[in-house]
């Protein structure tokens, strides 16, 4: 039997399968953002650090990242909203307050996050809904390494 691994914030998810229709179903009604919030939710206090699965590399025009695995963005979105969803995107575990305040620089967070875009898990930290983890990936962080190749104003709006 042939497996395949997926990398996610919290572990690696195994999958096992006889073939690509087999793979198919068991995949069809996986959401990893559910299983990583599940995870959270649950063991938020017990987790000391989650290994962090992005390349600095993919994201070296945008941020670094802390030898802890926090992002240190360089390049920022116009909104502070956009601010908040790309530091709690990039960082490799849920954070508080506080630690959104020195990431971002964005005084008094709270007031640019929505209840809709954003979870907070029962310890007090924050994570993004699956459909801003998205709008991250697919809008805004092209849009930000658009704007950093041909230095444009970032014009795109969060939904």
């Amino acid at each position: 039997m042939t497996e395949i691994k997926i990398k996610t914030r919290v572990g690696e998810i195994v999958i096992p399968f006889q073939n690509i229709d087999d793979l198919k179903e068991k995949i069809k009604d996986l959401d990893v953002e559910i299983i990583e919030r599940i995870v959270n939710e649950k063991f938020s206090r017990n987790i000391v650090s989650v290994p962090l699965f992005y390349s600095a590399k993919e994201f070296k025009d945008i941020c670094i990242f802390t030898s802890d695995g926090l992002p240190k963005l360089i390049k920022y979105p116009e909104q502070k909203t956009d601010i908040i969803k790309l530091v709690l995107f990039l960082s490799n575990r849920p954070l508080n307050l506080s630690q959104i305040t020195q990431l971002t620089g964005v005084s008094n967070p709270l007031a640019y996050m929505s209840k809709n875009h954003f979870i907070q898990l029962k310890d007090g930290t924050y994570i993004l809904e699956a459909d801003q983890r998205k709008y991250v990936s697919e809008v805004l962080i092209p849009c930000l390494k658009k704007s950093v190749k041909g230095n444009e104003r970032m014009d795109q709006r969060s939904s």
